[in-house]
């Protein structure tokens, strides 16, 4: 990573752990630094910790023009988002529907300001029977049903975007692993939310879910900055309420304790989370990681980089003498075979 790039998760790491932002010894692109928040939906959060430098260093005033305007919009966005969302937690109240909200929505409560965390859609989990009935509810709301697959339908209409779920992974991400049946028995886990029929889940097990939703985008097109910022708020929230005992067992089953050792690594070095445990990475590892997450965006696929931060079966391999992270795994994340380039014929986010 360079200098810009570092100073740019110092800069997140300061506002959600409320410490002060620190003035960088070296010398920083803040072209860069604005293009970083940009790609990776982060314009909030990094608009407030320079908004803290102002009277400390020199930013460009069109950088920090631009910015400013991107959290008054988000400001605006995220009134009229909640509001559409109350209401419609609301009706599916009224209407006796069961339902688990899920991710950003539940996310950004965690975060010392709700703007910090930016959203471009809701996550809402039903029971397949009462598909028919959302449907016909949502249209009621004045939603658009702008796409419909076997196990999520999409609804939009100004400034809401909702995605109803009816299983919580719909597609393959380990030939081996069967997350769809991992997750068919959701109600198990459900703490209540708002009113009797809004629900969530429960802290260990929301968090399995986020880790396994941050695998899916891993194995197809990479991850974003904002992902392993939401563990590592997610982790400061609840600390020592977490079963850790309980996590790495369910991560062990579906196979995915390496990419979350990998991910609270991260969270450790970025965001300042003092986990406690023994697992390292090698620094070029980690450094070739951290650049590839950086450059990919959001979702991972900026620049077209579909595949750049994709850790596979094979690193598990590599892992099982010890607990260091090989650098030689790179080869297969960050140069798959043709064949392989040629099979990621689609993006799902």
């Amino acid at each position: 990573m360079n200098n810009s790039q570092k100073y740019f998760l110092e800069l997140i790491s300061s506002q959600i752990n409320e410490t002060e932002v620190m003035v960088s010894d070296n010398q920083i692109d803040w072209y860069e630094i604005y293009n970083l928040a940009k790609i990776h939906s982060l314009g909030s959060i990094v608009f407030s910790a320079m908004n803290k430098l102002q009277d400390k260093v020199d930013i460009p005033l069109e950088i920090y023009n631009n910015m400013k305007k991107k959290l008054l919009f988000q400001m605006k966005y995220n009134m009229i988002f909640d509001e559409n969302t109350d209401n419609l937690i609301e009706v599916f109240n009224q209407e006796k529907i069961k339902h688990i909200v899920i991710k950003g929505y539940i996310l950004k409560k965690y975060y010392p300001s709700r703007e910090y965390r930016s959203m471009s859609d809701i996550d809402i989990f039903i029971d397949l029977s009462d598909r028919e009935k959302v449907y016909k509810i949502m249209k009621r709301l004045g939603y658009e049903n702008e796409r419909q697959c076997d196990d999520v339908w999409t609804y939009k209409k100004k400034f809401s975007y909702i995605e109803v779920h009816t299983t919580l992974v719909e597609q393959e991400i380990k030939q081996d692993i069967d997350f769809k049946k991992y997750f068919s028995n959701l109600w198990e886990y459900t703490i209540a939310l708002k009113g009797n029929y809004c629900y969530t889940l429960n802290k260990n097990y929301h968090l399995i879910y986020l880790l396994v939703h941050i695998a899916k985008h891993f194995y197809g097109c990479g991850c974003g900055v904002r992902m392993i910022m939401d563990i590592a708020v997610y982790i400061n929230k609840f600390g020592e309420e977490l079963d850790w005992n309980y996590i790495w067992t369910e991560m062990d089953k579906l196979d995915l304790r390496l990419l979350t050792q990998n991910i609270l690594i991260l969270c450790n070095k970025w965001f300042d989370t003092k986990l406690d445990f023994e697992y390292e990475i090698e620094d070029e590892f980690y450094d070739k990681l951290s650049e590839t997450i950086l450059n990919g965006g959001t979702f991972g696929f900026y620049n077209s980089n579909f595949r750049i931060a994709q850790i596979r079966n094979d690193i598990a391999k590599t892992n099982k003498k010890g607990n260091t992270i090989k650098t030689k795994v790179l080869k297969q994340m960050l140069f798959p075979s043709y064949e392989e380039l040629i099979n990621q014929s689609s993006i799902h986010f």
